[in-house]
């Protein structure tokens, strides 16, 4: 029998009310203990099923009063983790926190659970598969309403739902290659058994490289958008983090070369969260630290989801760099400081136009990057792939049912039939019907102690 496990699963620190997790065989045993005076009996033994029940809280060996707490009891199999649960609300003083722990900590059999503990009995309880406890902590983390949107739909499952569909129709098909393998002579054995297999092959291949094409959308609104601000040295690449972060974040300066390092900052762009980076300004020189910094840049322009590249109005010669163009997954020119032309109405179709000092363009800027970086997603599409565990999966399973078109037109139904069931295991791996303790070790690490 596993230990009794308990945590705090609301937030750290002075509150009104904590809560207090507890699950496992002896979770029962915890109100009777702690609702019992030393000398006088029961109080009010064991709480009602789903039902908040007020009880006086005693420390089990000392009769010394904890707290007035809510219980409330789930016993096993209806609860989150599968095993009968009890949650204590109690009040959230670090003193009355640290009491009662110290009171449970006395119980024989009971222990303080590790990080993800609770979620990890309740994927091997099968309450959830590995899909929607990851999109569990990403619900946790979200914090932009994209982010919010795409965990939820994780959690309840619609991506699960979809990939099971998968599972199922390639199953069918296994055991109809397999039963003319099996009974070939018998009268009842299909008569070709690959009748209709190359359609839905096709068909589950197209619905999964639709999903894999939404994949990069799934995995941005997760891990948020990188992007880079990049130009000549005094292009205003500072000045436009500072006005996006509304604080001096970068240091600004007419002196040229006074950013070397990379600067960020985090911004909701209409549920969308995005990093943007400050960089070194590109020009040659010899000053050996300033050249670290356009390596930097540099770097940070290869990895970036939009480079947006500043040409100063007051230069009339500057234009886009080749040097630039092409390093990020897409570019975006920005005719800065158009407060110092001359003509203030001059036009160029080829820039987005703004000018930190007088705030004209930036609105118009901020709307145009979250159409470059979501450009193709469909903002009604749920269940999304979101991470790259989850992409490797059904990528190695389209590529096992790729194989399978092949060798229908060789006939090769022993073939035909390991494939498929090679497809059905890399989804099984997506569920985590099967994978090794080092990758749950990992997804369940992300979980605090209360989860």
């Amino acid at each position: 029998m596993p230990d009794t496990i308990f945590a705090i699963a609301s937030g750290e620190g002075r509150s009104a009310i904590a809560v207090l997790r507890i699950s496992g065989p002896a979770a029962g045993t915890a109100i009777a203990s702690l609702a019992a005076r030393q000398a006088s009996g029961f109080d009010g033994g064991m709480p009602s099923p789903r039902r908040a029940n007020v009880r006086m809280l005693y420390h089990p060996q000392t009769g010394v009063i904890l707290d007035e707490a809510l219980a409330l009891w789930f016993p096993a199999p209806h609860s989150f983790t599968g095993e009968d649960c009890l949650e204590l609300h109690i009040h959230g003083g670090p003193a009355v926190r640290k009491a009662v722990i110290d009171a449970l900590t006395s119980l024989e059999g009971f222990r303080p659970a590790r990080p993800g503990e609770f979620t990890r009995r309740a994927f091997a309880n099968g309450k959830f598969d590995l899909v929607e406890l990851e999109a569990l902590a990403d619900l946790i983390d979200a914090e932009t309403e994209l982010q919010r949107q795409q965990a939820l739909a994780g959690y309840r499952g619609t991506f699960a739902s979809k990939a099971a569909g998968w599972r199922e129709r390639l199953v069918y098909l296994i055991a109809t290659v397999e039963a003319h393998l099996d009974f070939a002579d018998e009268g009842d054995a299909p008569e070709d058994p690959f009748a209709g297999t190359g359609e839905e092959l096709q068909t589950i291949i197209g619905e999964m490289e639709n999903t894999l094409q939404q994949a990069r959308f799934g995995e941005l609104i997760r891990r948020g958008a990188r992007v880079v601000i990049a130009g000549p040295p005094n292009a205003g690449k500072s000045s436009l983090l500072n006005v996006l972060a509304r604080r001096d974040v970068a240091l600004v300066s007419s002196t040229p070369g006074t950013t070397r390092d990379v600067l960020e900052v985090r911004l909701d762009l209409d549920g969308l969260e995005v990093c943007v980076y400050d960089t070194a300004g590109l020009r040659e020189t010899s000053d050996e630290v300033e050249v670290m910094g356009i390596d930097r840049a540099l770097e940070a322009m290869m990895g970036a989801d939009l480079v947006l590249e500043l040409c100063p109005a007051d230069e009339p010669e500057a234009k886009p760099s080749g040097r630039i163009v092409g390093l990020g997954r897409a570019h975006l020119a920005v005719k800065s400081k158009i407060d110092l032309l001359e003509c203030k109405n001059h036009k160029n179709d080829e820039y987005i136009r703004l000018s930190v000092r007088t705030g004209e363009g930036i609105s118009e800027l901020l709307t145009r990057v979250r159409s470059i970086l979501l450009e193709g997603w469909r903002s009604r599409e749920e269940g999304l792939l979101v991470n790259e565990r989850q992409r490797n999966c059904v990528e190695r399973s389209g590529g096992c049912l790729r194989d399978c078109q092949q060798l229908l037109q060789q006939n090769a139904a022993e073939l035909v039939s390991q494939h498929l069931m090679d497809a059905v295991r890399h989804l099984d791996e997506l569920a985590g019907r099967v994978d090794s303790d080092r990758v749950l070790d990992v997804i369940f690490s992300r979980f605090c102690m209360g989860k």
